[in-house]
């Protein structure tokens, strides 16, 4: 009965975060009427009316699972063909000062650490932003950078981590969870931006499937875990967050390496990887500027606060399930600021539908979707037993 209940619960929260990040994320989607210039004003009401209901068309998730072998290759295409094909022209916005600054992070940084100059220079990004993408992160999809292009490379990484999930949970799942995220229009927005947020939920969401199994961890899934750990410093837990579904060992490893990358890059330009780099979010989050400290002392409070974070978030996996602490984690450090960015923006530009296509807050919250969506999938059909999940 215990058991019932547990399981219950599970489904009702991984349901209910599906359906909130899928409705609130896709509220950017409303923005974007006003870049419509060719339609008249007439016809804009319709299609706040049509995109109001792609809005809640979360709702119909259930429809979503039992078309799922359709609605997945068709889902595949969109993320193949959306960098391809929508991206570059959301490139030719940014002179236009609209459009995402996050594709820039990887694109630049990329291109120094190839020159092997110093990565993590704001005035090289159009909208003179802080680079908030980790060393290790963008060192992960570098080499798909300079041999090819930023749109190729997001193709691969969906595709990869496509596989891999298939191989972890099988294609039923993975066919399952490609139908619910097709009625995400926040996905949309995060393809066609080429926001680097949406292929690392896809990672997570695949480290998460492929280590349901028992098996041993090698050294190139510990290392490969660390370099997506370092996708933002706020990410630095996630091997601690699943220390308990990989195992103490990688999970220390894969933390002691992403530290100390971080800690290597903070060594070397202190103030710059502050100002400029992945460090500016806790500046910005407790609204004090660090950059100007005395670099032992930065260095030295950096890894003391990682590790005993890192600790912490180890003595805390102990104690709950590994999808809903993942998950937990995941909508802490990035929903919750997308909500609260969602209001500073309303403050800023007034209470209008205009003001949400300069939300970029939608983007953030597509990051812990692939995980809601897989979480909702597994539990769904653990509670069918022997029966199709599709039928419930």
């Amino acid at each position: 009965m215990r058991d019932e209940l547990a399981r219950k619960s599970r489904i009702g929260f991984a349901l209910t975060t599906y359906l909130a990040l899928a409705g609130v994320g896709g509220l950017g989607v409303l923005g974007k009427v006003n870049l419509l210039h060719a339609v008249s004003a007439d016809v804009r009401p319709l299609i706040l009316v049509f995109l109001s209901v792609w809005i809640s068309s979360a709702l119909l998730w259930r429809v979503a699972l039992r078309f799922r072998h359709i609605l997945a290759p068709v889902v595949l295409c969109g993320l193949i063909g959306c960098p391809l094909l929508v991206f570059p022209h959301i490139l030719k916005m940014h002179a236009t000062g609209r459009g995402s600054d996050q594709p820039d992070c990887i694109i630049i940084v990329s291109d120094k650490l190839a020159h092997r100059e110093w990565p993590y220079d704001s005035s090289q990004v159009w909208s003179h932003n802080p680079l908030s993408c980790g060393p290790g992160w963008v060192a992960l999809q570098a080499p798909l950078v300079q041999a090819f292009s930023y749109q190729w490379t997001l193709v691969v990484v969906f595709v990869i981590t496509l596989i891999v999930l298939a191989r972890g949970s099988g294609w039923d799942h993975t066919a399952a969870l490609l139908a619910l995220l097709s009625l995400a229009p926040g996905l949309w927005i995060a393809a066609c931006d080429g926001t680097d947020f949406l292929p690392f939920g896809f990672c997570v969401a695949a480290i998460y499937a492929v280590t349901a199994r028992s098996e041993r961890r090698s050294l190139t899934f510990t290392f490969v875990l660390s370099l997506i750990t370092q996708f933002r410093v706020t990410t630095l837990l996630l091997p601690a967050v699943l220390s308990k579904r990989i195992g103490k060992v990688p999970a220390i490893a894969a933390s002691a390496i992403a530290i100390t990358t971080e800690a290597a890059f903070l060594s070397y330009a202190p103030a710059r990887f502050i100002h400029d780099g992945p460090l500016h979010i806790l500046s910005k989050s407790i609204g004090k500027d660090f950059s100007q400290g005395s670099p032992i002392y930065l260095i030295f409070s950096f890894v003391f606060f990682a590790i005993v974070f890192t600790m912490i978030a180890f003595r805390v996996a102990r104690r709950f399930t590994s999808g809903t602490l993942l998950l937990c984690y995941m909508l802490c450090i990035f929903a919750v600021p997308a909500l609260i960015n969602l209001v500073a923006t309303w403050r800023h530009y007034g209470l209008t539908v205009s003001s949400l296509g300069l939300w970029e807050g939608g983007n953030w919250m597509v990051g812990c979707l692939p995980l809601s969506a897989l979480l909702l999938v597994r539990e769904w059909s653990l509670q069918a037993h022997s029966r199709p999940f599709l039928k419930r």
